[in-house]
């Protein structure tokens, strides 16, 4: 399984996209996020996700040099095949 952050649209709350986190940022994500060990281990296994507030994802963004965070969207870091 692969770490992403997945952005759902605020109204639909349908996905709107993903974006997967490369392996050499999960402990800065871990970090950023608030997670433990077994919060990693339960992530990765695919069987839930974790909400991320505005902030978070803005960290997420400088650590991975990646744009994700919109207005329009929340954010969970989930799993993904």
């Amino acid at each position: 399984m692969k770490v992403v952050v997945e952005a759902f649209d605020k109204e639909s709350e349908l996905l709107v996209f993903e974006i997967e986190i490369e392996n050499s940022h999960l402990e800065k994500i871990k970090q950023i996020a608030g997670l433990t060990e077994d919060d990693m281990n339960f992530l990765i296994s695919g069987a839930g996700g974790f909400d991320l507030s505005a902030d978070q994802v803005k960290e997420i963004e400088m650590a991975t040099s990646t744009a994700i965070y919109r207005l329009d969207c929340d954010f969970q870091l989930g799993a993904s095949a």
